[in-house]
């Protein structure tokens, strides 16, 4: 029995937990208490011990193997790649969510939705003025249809609408944003999504080839002790569900073209640092700067920007210390 889960993504924890727990279950009650079924004439399983050892040890070996040769190739993707230390254009015009994602290392830092807002404001969708040491957003009834609005642009659009005045139709803040608890696990989870997509972004435990290893594990190891009826199926079920709670507890990695990606767009970010200008820039400025104060919140050339604009999504990713190191020489 194998349970299946399109494009190789994991299935929700609390399943994968299930599957676990109440095949760990099986196996042990299954030997522990309810033993093997007797038959005339048979031993212990359809294979002897000896023999499952004998198939299993150049699986494991060669799926070991696999991941070191995997590490080594994504240890040499940047110096293959030949990335310049410096940029002074963005390396691609990709959705700032998803380049939060990158810089982040596959987490979402709460910067991506300032990011965010500033590429709706970019596209003429709100207006972001500043009064004073407080910021005001106005709305576009009428947007461009030129602009076509990912689902993170969607969710800050309403996060931030969600505190329209009832008089003015504006937003004065910050606070500028609803409540985190409303809208911030879809932006995140978008975010990331389409970074998987892009294969920019990979779990850290490959999914499917993990699969297959304890499939195959778990089905000779049942053939040896194939008359421990119980056990035999709670090897299957402990197999389908231990590979998806493996991949859930180790989170998501840099895949080898997104580290070189990302090391591009810290290149990006020396180029913004050298050359200036928008340390003191606030939000109002994206009009003026357009595309340089978007990804300039998240490479720490921003910073008033980023202040003025990044919501309070409680336990969010920090942004690495490489990408937020800021100087004003």
């Amino acid at each position: 029995m194998t349970v299946r889960v399109s494009r190789g993504r994991p299935m929700p924890p609390i399943f994968a937990s299930l599957l676990v727990l109440v095949g760990a279950a099986m196996v042990v009650y299954g030997i522990a208490v309810v033993g093997r079924i007797e038959v005339p004439g048979t031993s212990v399983g359809a294979i002897p011990m000896w023999l499952a050892v004998i198939i299993l040890v150049p699986i494991w070996f060669f799926y070991l193997r696999s991941l070191v040769r995997a590490a080594r190739t994504r240890r040499r993707a940047i110096a293959d790649a030949g990335v310049p230390d410096t940029l002074t254009e963005p390396p691609s015009q990709e959705d700032p969510a998803v380049v939060a994602v990158l810089l982040a290392r596959g987490s979402v830092p709460a910067e991506a939705a300032a990011a965010t807002t500033l590429a709706v404001a970019a596209a003429g969708w709100i207006d972001i003025q500043e009064v004073g040491d407080r910021v005001v957003v106005s709305f576009d009834e009428t947007p461009s249809d030129k602009f076509v609005a990912s689902a993170t642009d969607t969710a800050v659009e309403q996060a931030l609408a969600a505190r329209r005045d009832p008089t003015t139709g504006d937003v004065t803040g910050p606070p500028l944003y609803a409540d985190a608890d409303g809208w911030w696990q879809d932006y995140a989870a978008d975010a990331r999504g389409r970074a998987v997509a892009a294969g920019l972004v990979e779990p850290r435990v490959p999914l499917v080839v993990l699969m297959l290893v304890c499939i195959l594990t778990a089905t000779v190891v049942a053939l040896a002790i194939f008359w421990y009826v119980m056990a035999f199926v709670g090897l299957i079920l402990l197999a389908n569900g231990l590979p998806h709670l493996l991949v859930q507890v180790g989170g998501y990695r840099l895949s080898g073209t997104g580290l070189v990606e990302r090391a591009r767009w810290v290149a990006f970010g020396r180029g913004l640092r050298e050359r200036g200008g928008l340390a003191e820039v606030g939000p109002g400025g994206v009009a003026v700067w357009g595309p340089y104060l978007v990804y300039g919140v998240l490479l720490g050339a921003a910073p008033r920007a980023a202040e003025a604009l990044t919501p309070d999504v409680g336990r969010a990713a920090e942004l690495p210390s490489d990408v937020m190191v800021f100087t004003t020489d």
